[in-house]
C-alpha cells in the first residue's frame, strides 16, 4: 500500500469519489493512473477544483505527471483506458472565470474528454469536445458517469442539464473515430443520478438512483422539525434501462430493481457489470429506515437495517438476487448504520469477484468491519481482505472503464483526508 496525496476538504459538496459511478484510478499497461483534482483554496466558485494525474510506473512511487491550472470543475475526473493504452480522462470545466470573493455559487460548464498517451508522460493531452443531441444547459453538477468498449474503444458519456429547474440526464455515443454519432435524452420516470452506466458490444446498461425532494409532504414536515434543514432529497428507487444498439439510441423503459418508498429508507447503486450473455450484474446497498427519528412516529414495530444486495438483469427483468451482507436490528433496538462500498472486478480466467468494505456495524454483526472478497453465486462465501488501513469508500480501476481482467485488484482508498494505492489480491 501507498500514499498518494493528502486532500483536504474541497468545501463544495464534492470530493475524489462524490461520483463513484465512475472509478478515477486506472491501469495503463505497467502504470497504475489516479485522477486527483488539486484544490484551489482561493476560489469561491463551486468549480475550485483543477484537473491532475499521478502516475506509478512500476515500483517507483506516485508522481504528479499533470495538471491544468487553468482550468476549474466541481467534481472529480473519471479515467478510462482504450484498447489502444491510452487514457481517457472525462472532464467538466466551467467556461466563466474563477472568482476570490462572494458565496459559493454555481457556473455554467461545457463537458469534455482529454486523451493521454502514456510515451508522452502523460502531458500535453489531446481535447475534444463531445457533441450532444441538443444544446443543452450543462452546469458544474454533472453527476456525470461514462463507459468504454476495451474490445473496441466506442464510448459512452452521460452527464446531467438543467430544464425548467430540473436535472435530466443526455447522453451521447462516440465511435472508434471518435465521432459522436447518436445522442438524446435518457428519460427516467424521476430525477435520476450517480448512475454508473456500461457499453459492451453497442448494449448499454444504466442503474441509477432516484434523487428527488421528499415527496411525501407529512414526512417532509417532520423532518424538517428534527433536522431544521431545508435540502431534503430522498435516494429510495434503483431504477434501470438498457439499449441493445446504441447506434440506434431506444432504450427500454424504466424498471425498478429496488426500493425503500414504503418506509421511507435508502437506496443507492455501487457498481454494475454487462456479461458476454447480455446480462447486467447490479451491485446495491440498501437501508429499510434511512433517518432514526422517522421510525417511532411513522413505522413502529418495522426492524433497522442495511445491507449489501445484487441483483441481475436480463431483457428487462430481474433474473436472480442475493444478499451479500446485513446487519439487521439487534436485541437493543439500536438504528444501524453500517455502511458499505463494493466493486466488481473481471479476473483472469473471466469470472467476476466482488470487494466491499465494511464500517459501522453494530457489536452483534455476523461480519465485523473489514475489507472482504466474495462472489454473487455465492455471496454467503465472503473471504477477509487484510489490509493495514480502516474499512473506507474505494474505487478501483474496473472493466467498465476498459480495465484488462486481473487477479489483482487496483484500488483507489480515501481515508480521512488522505489517499492511497493498495493492489489486492482477488484469488
Amino acid at each position: 500500500m501507498e500514499k498518494i496525496a493528502r486532500v483536504p476538504p474541497w468545501d463544495n459538496g464534492a470530493g475524489p469519489l462524490w461520483g463513484r459511478a465512475s472509478g478515477i484510478i486506472a491501469r495503463v499497461g505497467g502504470d497504475v493512473v489516479v485522477s486527483l483534482p488539486v484544490l484551489n483554496p482561493g476560489v469561491t466558485n463551486l468549480s475550485r477544483v483543477s484537473p491532475a494525474l499521478y502516475v506509478k510506473r512500476g515500483d517507483a512511487p506516485f508522481e504528479r505527471m499533470y495538471h491544468d491550472r487553468t482550468r476549474f470543475t466541481r467534481e472529480p475526473m473519471p479515467l478510462m483506458v482504450t484498447p489502444g493504452g491510452n487514457l481517457v480522462m472525462t472532464a467538466n470545466p466551467m467556461t466563466g472565470q474563477p472568482r476570490y470573493d462572494g458565496p459559493r455559487r454555481g457556473d455554467v460548464s461545457r463537458p469534455e474528454i482529454l486523451i493521454f498517451c502514456p510515451e508522452t508522460g502523460y502531458r500535453s493531452p489531446a481535447r475534444d469536445i463531445p457533441r450532444w443531441s441538443e444544446d443543452f444547459a450543462f452546469t458544474e453538477h454533472s453527476y456525470r458517469s461514462s463507459a468504454i468498449d476495451r474490445d473496441t474503444g466506442e464510448m459512452i458519456l452521460v452527464n446531467q442539464f438543467v430544464e425548467n429547474g430540473q436535472g435530466a440526464f443526455a447522453w451521447t455515443y462516440r465511435d472508434t473515430g471518435g465521432n459522436y454519432r447518436s445522442g438524446g435524452r435518457l428519460t427516467f420516470p424521476v430525477r435520476t443520478c450517480y448512475a454508473p452506466v456500461s457499453l459492451r458490444n453497442r448494449q448499454v446498461h444504466i442503474a441509477g438512483v432516484s434523487d428527488i425532494q421528499e415527496p411525501n409532504t407529512e414526512w417532509a414536515d417532520y423532518k424538517l422539525r428534527h433536522t431544521r434543514r431545508q435540502w431534503d432529497y430522498d435516494f429510495r428507487m434503483l431504477l434501470y434501462k438498457s439499449c441493445d444498439d446504441i447506434t440506434r439510441g431506444r432504450f427500454t423503459d424504466s424498471v425498478c430493481i429496488a426500493s425503500r418508498d414504503e418506509t421511507c429508507g435508502h437506496v443507492f447503486p455501487q457498481d454494475i457489470h454487462a456479461d458476454a450473455d447480455g446480462v447486467c450484474h447490479v451491485l446495491y446497498t440498501t437501508r429499510r429506515i434511512w433517518h432514526p427519528f422517522m421510525r417511532d412516529r411513522f413505522f413502529p414495530g418495522v426492524g433497522f437495517d442495511s445491507a449489501l444486495e445484487y441483483a441481475s438483469v436480463k431483457d428487462g427483468s430481474v433474473i436472480r438476487r442475493a444478499l451479500l451482507d446485513r446487519d439487521a436490528e439487534g436485541a437493543d433496538g439500536a438504528f444501524i448504520s453500517t455502511e458499505y462500498c463494493a466493486s466488481f472486478q473481471e479476473r483472469t480466467d473471466g469470472s467476476m469477484a466482488v470487494l466491499y468494505s465494511k464500517r459501522n456495524s453494530p457489536a452483534h454483526a455476523r461480519r465485523p468491519d473489514g475489507y472482504y472478497r466474495a462472489g454473487p453465486d455465492n455471496p454467503g462465501d465472503a473471504v477477509p481482505v487484510e489490509l493495514p488501513l480502516p474499512p473506507s469508500a474505494f474505487c478501483l480501476a474496473g472493466p467498465r472503464a476498459g480495465n484488462r481482467p486481473r487477479d489483482t485488484a487496483d484500488l483507489f482508498i480515501l481515508a480521512g483526508e488522505d489517499a492511497y494505492y493498495a493492489p489486492v489480491p482477488m484469488t
